[in-house]
């Protein structure tokens, strides 16, 4: 049985002997690879950070912050004031009960704030946005794509917008 030191992540090798009680003996070494705990979320304010890969980050209640780094990564806020992170991938980021921040990051992103008053930044890629609040405010830079916003109230676009028809 192979036990790291708690809080380790990186690489490790130890060397093992294996006799068959005959005089006959092998001895050989195993390396191991050892990642970060996986972020777990409860109902406080949680710090959730992703991998690679696609992930799926669920903060629960509290106000939490929270990461996807590479990846098409599903970023659900929850209840409280979430922060959500997409960064490089196609993402969607869902914030939920609290006033949100959510930033898309590189790839083409679908932001949802849910309800309260939330910010909304898609960064580079082609974005969906979708508003649903009074006070819910779409960011977005000249020349970092095609984006498009979807509101199920009256809401009028800040400056700088440009409307294709």
């Amino acid at each position: 049985v192979y036990t790291p030191e708690t809080g380790f992540s990186g690489s490790d090798s130890f060397t093992y002997t294996i006799s068959d009680g005959a005089g006959g003996s092998a001895t050989a070494t195993a390396r191991v690879t050892v990642g970060a705990a996986p972020s777990v979320a409860t109902n406080g304010n949680d710090t959730l950070t992703g991998t690679a890969g696609n992930d799926r980050l669920n903060g629960l209640g509290g106000n939490d912050f929270i990461r996807g780094l590479a990846g098409n990564d599903v970023l659900i806020g929850g209840n409280g004031n979430d922060t959500l992170l997409g960064d490089a991938g196609n993402d969607t980021l869902q914030g939920g009960a609290g006033n949100d921040l959510l930033r898309g990051g590189a790839g083409n992103d679908w932001l949802d704030g849910g309800a309260g008053a939330d910010r909304m930044e898609g960064g580079a890629g082609n974005d969906l946005y979708m508003v649903n609040h009074s006070g819910d405010r779409v960011i977005e830079t000249a020349s970092a794509g095609v984006d498009t916003v979807r509101s199920s109230i009256t809401y009028t676009l800040g400056a700088m917008s440009s409307i294709w028809c």
